[in-house]
C-alpha cells in the first residue's frame, strides 16, 4: 500500500523533469557534435513549400542576406537540418566548429526555435562534391 504513493511520486518527478527539459534551450555545441546523415547531394530546388530554407556560404559561418519569411518566428518546426559538404579546402579545417558557429548565428536570428519542444535536429553531410567548385555550387545552410 505504501508503494503506490512512492511510485506516483517517482512518476510525478519524471514527468516534471521531462517538462523542465522541454523548456530548456537546445545547445548549439551539442547539435554540432552529432553524427551526420550522409547524402550524395541535397536538392533544395525540388523541395516543396513546407520546407523553409536559410542558405549559408561555403566554408564560412556567413549567411546570405536573410530577411525571413513574414511570420517565420511563429512556424511550428518539426525538424531542422544543417546541410554542408564533406569536401574541405584545408585538412586542419574543423567542420564541427563551423557547424557550431552557424547554429549560434541561427540562435541569434531565431531564439524561439531553440526552445521549441520535440524538434529533431540533424546534420546532413553531402558527400557528392569532390572539389572546391562543386562544393561551392552545392547547398549549404538550414532546412
Amino acid at each position: 500500500m505504501l508503494m503506490r504513493p512512492a511510485l506516483f511520486f517517482l512518476f510525478f518527478l519524471l514527468v516534471l523533469q521531462g517538462n523542465v527539459r522541454a523548456l530548456a534551450d537546445v545547445d548549439p555545441s551539442l547539435v554540432a557534435r552529432r553524427k551526420p546523415i550522409e547524402r550524395p547531394l541535397v536538392l533544395v530546388a525540388k523541395m516543396g513549400p513546407e520546407n523553409f530554407i536559410i542558405p549559408t556560404e561555403f566554408a564560412t559561418a556567413s549567411f546570405f542576406q536573410f530577411s525571413g519569411r513574414p511570420g517565420f518566428e511563429k512556424l511550428r518546426v518539426q525538424r531542422v537540418q544543417l546541410v554542408y559538404t564533406k569536401f574541405k579546402l584545408n585538412k586542419d579545417f574543423s567542420q564541427e566548429k563551423l557547424n557550431e558557429e552557424r547554429l549560434v548565428w541561427l540562435k541569434r536570428l531565431w531564439p524561439e526555435l531553440f526552445a521549441m519542444p520535440d524538434v529533431n535536429w540533424q546534420l546532413v553531410m553531402q558527400t557528392g562534391p569532390l572539389n572546391q567548385e562543386d562544393a561551392k555550387l552545392a547547398f549549404h545552410g538550414f532546412i
